[in-house]
């Protein structure tokens, strides 16, 4: 298995086996030092829901997750959850409530120095919905609690008839230095990401990894707003429409900037997924401390609000004076107007509202009544009547 991954090219490894420290690789006669790789010690701790401990050479009896986790703690190690999926199933392509809640729990009690993710991909992606799981848990936990995302082997066989069962799922750390500290800090503050074939399991005979996406820079500009992703497929930059990002479980833009403040849709988190022909690449999620602007909306000419023009941005709901203002999340909004006596009301505009400022939409923007005597609306109110009093 060592000479398997050295003839990959991986440089860090850990072979944890279940409930058995399998470390140090001189008991194989093999030098991690002479084949330029990081062994890690650790341990897939299988007694109950699986879970993954690093830098430590433990093994218990234990048989609950949490008297694991308070060992491995104990012990100076960290861990992730394996392959949850393998423990629930989803109802109606929805995590169940009690499903979520559970791993709400484990993610609450355990600070992220300890419990500092889950295993998303397990080899050629055996339990699909756990990625299901992950937004939920991110929409739940973010920004405050972070949730780092594993791809991982789960290597049982290296091949069968020329199968490989190996080199499928991956992480990388693109650290400074090849040391157990390195990748340490890496894992609890989440400079890492996923990679793996799980994406295209029906086409294991091209799968290169050449052709998963590789990450060159990742960018963010605070001040603006914006994270900007350089990545390589098959040593040509990814195509713009590769680049996926993700909030809530959905699609929320593609290309390789992102605007955050003002995309529509982003909720405390956003991730990013790059698509490449033989596989994809998930990046850990950013965090997003959703602020607030305002947005005030003045409506021309002064006739039309006297005949009754208000404006909204959801679709009628609430209607709101001219000069109103309202506080906003980041984000466009579609204004709509309403109808006034003897007034064309405007078409909808789109406004875009920035995070600490103040967005101020008028006639001049579009928000402009054009009279027109042929749209008088009928009176309302209480019928009249005539009463003939005959002397």
């Amino acid at each position: 298995v060592i000479d398997f991954y050295h003839g990959r090219g991986y440089s860090i490894l850990a072979l944890t086996d279940h409930n058995l420290c399998t470390y140090p690789w001189q008991t194989w006669d093999r030098d991690p030092e002479a084949l330029g790789m990081l062994a890690l010690p650790g341990n897939e701790y299988s007694r109950h829901d699986h879970v993954n401990g690093f830098f430590l050479c433990y093994e218990t009896s234990s048989n609950t997750v949490e008297q694991t986790l308070d060992e491995i703690a104990a012990q100076g190690g960290i861990a992730h959850l394996n392959h949850p999926g393998r423990y629930w199933s989803p109802d109606n392509d929805q995590v169940p409530p009690d499903v979520l809640d559970k791993y709400v729990t484990w993610y609450s009690d355990y600070p992220p120095e300890l419990l500092v993710g889950m295993e998303v991909f397990n080899s050629i992606n055996r339990y699909p919905e756990d990625i299901l799981l992950w937004d939920a848990l991110l929409e739940v936990m973010m920004p405050e609690r972070p949730i780092w995302i594993f791809a991982n082997d789960d290597m049982h066989y290296i091949s069968i008839v020329n199968l490989f069962f190996a080199g499928i799922s991956w992480t990388v750390f693109p650290t400074n230095e090849l040391s157990e500290t390195a990748v340490r800090n890496a894992m609890v503050n989440g400079q890492f990401y996923a990679s793996t074939f799980g994406t295209r399991p029906d086409a294991p005979l091209t799968w290169n990894a050449a052709r998963v996406p590789v990450v060159n820079t990742i960018v963010h500009d605070a001040a603006a707003g914006v994270i900007t992703i350089s990545a390589m497929s098959n040593g040509q930059p990814l195509p713009e429409d590769d680049y996926l990002w993700i909030s809530g479980g959905e699609v929320v833009a593609t290309g390789s900037t992102l605007a955050y403040r003002s995309t529509p849709g982003i909720h405390n988190y956003v991730r990013a997924q790059l698509e490449g022909t033989s596989g994809t690449t998930f990046l850990n999620p950013f965090g997003v401390l959703t602020e607030s602007g305002t947005l005030s909306v003045f409506i021309g000419p002064p006739d039309a609000v006297y005949a009754g023009a208000k404006w909204s941005i959801d679709n009628g709901a609430t209607w709101h004076e001219s000069g109103d203002e309202l506080e906003l999340a980041p984000g466009n909004y579609t204004i709509t107007f309403s109808r006034a006596n003897a007034y064309r009301a405007p078409e909808p505009i789109v406004a875009t509202v920035y995070d600490d400022e103040a967005t101020v939409v008028t006639a001049e923007d579009g928000a402009e009544y054009v009279y027109d005597p042929s749209l008088q609306l009928p009176v309302s109110g209480p019928a009249a009547t005539l009463a003939l009093c005959l002397v």
